[in-house]
């Protein structure tokens, strides 16, 4: 089944395009909903009520799939028929979304789409773990950071055409549901699961939910990550507000572009262009230098760029910070991947433990949320000070949630082990 080519890599990481285009365009495309239908200042408190009711379903809803998805036994195996479902999913959820014109069902639309991604990327998530040998598992989660990053680009042209044609934003959300389901068919076609496998029948009990929780190796990376996943999503869920009330303008963007989302845009496609070159050099040197080397140099990067971007509100400043940070964004990414599959504790019960890791992910969003008022009422206070408050602990995340990666010891190396352990 493992192949160790660049195609093979492609086509079992395509999934991870998809997520990373849909989440683009979703975290872009909804705040402007919001701005369109509730007041001017409480946008970021009623955005932040959004992300946290997505992030209060996505914190329990990968592991509860993954189980599920470690006891289905099907012709068609085991994680194949979780994706097919999820993709469908979302189809429905981009259909509300793009309808939407209250803030009910927004809330609704949005809610249906990260259940409908957890449904797919519960099970999904267990496929390089699961396929991938240990010493190539950097390759593999470079690999996927870089198809993410390649997404965000194609999702970035995608909007700047959107807003030059004057497409409806509809249109975008149906482009979302069919490129979700497209990678879909690229791995359930690629992925060959044994028939009707054997599985444990066990149930769902508190034991089983605790299992990996009883390692500190596990304990340790799952803190870590959710850290550096605070960072980025305090960045990625305001940043766009960030630009528009403290930045306003945008150069070197034609002086009659004034959108924030579009030189949000702009700001994302550097990151990713730098990220893709940064995913690689990390998952390669993941495998030959450690993971836990390229997650802490990655983290001074990160430190030091978005300290800058809180308060330095000049746009071209931010462009040139964006292109460091995305190389220290993609080579954390690609290596923190890499030493998640490394600590997972159980075979045979790997995409419910995926599933436990993934919540580090969405439960930062539950505490950006919250904080989401209190950017409000600060920025009252002083221009732009929740920004530049928000950021700076975002800083520190990064920061912090890289150092103590340190914590990690991997008690058997491989001949290409993690030699910083």
């Amino acid at each position: 089944m493992f192949q160790d080519r660049p195609a093979w890599y492609l086509k079992i990481s395509a999934y991870w395009f998809a997520t990373s285009f849909k989440w683009f365009l979703a975290l872009l495309l909804i705040p402007t909903k919001v701005q369109q239908i509730v007041p001017e200042g409480e946008k970021n408190g009623a955005w932040g009520m959004i992300l946290a009711i997505g992030a209060i379903e996505a914190t329990f809803g990968p592991a509860l799939m993954g189980w599920i998805s470690d006891r289905t036994s099907t012709r068609w195996g085991k994680r194949r028929p979780w994706m097919v479902l999820g993709s469908i999913l979302t189809v429905l959820a981009c259909l509300i979304l793009s309808t939407a014109g209250s803030f009910g069902v927004l809330i609704l639309g949005y809610l249906l789409l990260q259940i409908s991604d957890d449904v797919a990327t519960g099970p999904y998530s267990a496929l390089i773990p699961e396929f991938v040998p240990q010493e190539h598992r950097g390759r593999a989660s470079g690999m996927m950071a870089m198809l993410s990053f390649v997404a965000q680009i194609f999702a970035a042209i995608i909007l700047v055409g959107s807003s030059i044609l004057h497409i409806n934003h509809g249109a975008i959300f149906g482009l979302l549901a069919g490129v979700n389901l497209l990678a879909m068919i690229i791995v359930v076609t690629t992925v060959k699961e044994p028939s009707f496998p054997e599985v444990d029948k066990s149930s769902l009990d508190v034991k089983s939910l605790l299992k990996p929780w009883k390692l500190p190796n596990f304990r340790w990376v799952w803190f870590t990550r959710f850290l550096n996943a605070f960072g980025f999503y305090m960045l990625t869920s305001f940043g766009q507000y960030y630009l528009k009330d403290r930045v306003q303008i945008f150069p070197p963007l034609p002086s009659k572009i004034t959108d924030p989302m579009l030189a949000a845009v702009l700001l994302i496609v550097v990151l990713s262009i730098t990220g893709i070159v940064g995913a690689q050099v990390g998952g390669k040197l993941a495998d030959t230098k450690g993971r836990k080397a390229v997650i802490q140099t990655a983290g001074w990067i990160m430190f030091f760029t978005i300290l800058a971007i809180a308060w330095v509100p000049i746009y071209p400043v931010m462009l040139g910070l964006a292109f460091l940070f995305g190389f220290g964004y993609g080579a954390f990414t690609s290596a923190d991947w890499a030493l998640a599959a490394d600590v997972v504790p159980s075979a045979d019960e790997l995409a419910k433990d995926m599933g436990i890791w993934q919540s580090s992910v969405a439960m930062p969003q539950i505490l950006n949320g919250m904080l989401g008022q209190g950017i409000d009422k600060l920025n009252s206070q002083g221009p732009g000070l929740g920004y530049h408050v928000a950021f700076t602990i975002a800083a520190f995340a990064f920061l912090i949630g890289s150092i103590l990666v340190k914590k990690v010891v991997l008690p058997t190396p491989s001949p290409q082990a993690d030699k910083s352990s």
